[in-house]
């Protein structure tokens, strides 16, 4: 689940028992400002759209209005998409398709 108020994402397991949780406040890769959208891929990767970052858009690298982080299913931080000012508010209802894809 993701954790605005602390800028972290947590984990639990299906009877709702906490299992781990990652994330702090910043700007840094695998760092939150508004963690405000979560979902997971048929793979088990976690994808958390963080509204509150403002990163580069290629091209032309104008500033955004957040981003999408990508970890593993235990927290570990893959990668970063930039997501322009004008799809904010859908980076927070993240989909993801059923097949596993990288």
């Amino acid at each position: 689940m993701s954790d605005i108020g602390n800028a972290r994402v947590q984990k639990f397991d299906s009877a709702g028992t906490f299992l781990t949780q990652w994330g702090s406040s910043g700007t840094g890769p695998g760092q939150f400002t508004e963690p405000a959208g979560l979902a997971v891929d048929a793979a088990g990767k976690v994808y958390v759209a963080d509204a509150g970052q403002q990163v580069p858009i290629p091209p032309g690298g104008v500033s955004g209005g957040g981003r999408v982080m990508k970890f593993t299913s235990d927290g570990t931080y893959l990668q970063q998409i930039g997501v322009p000012a004008s799809d904010v508010v859908s980076a927070c209802l993240l989909y993801t398709s059923p097949s596993p894809r990288d």
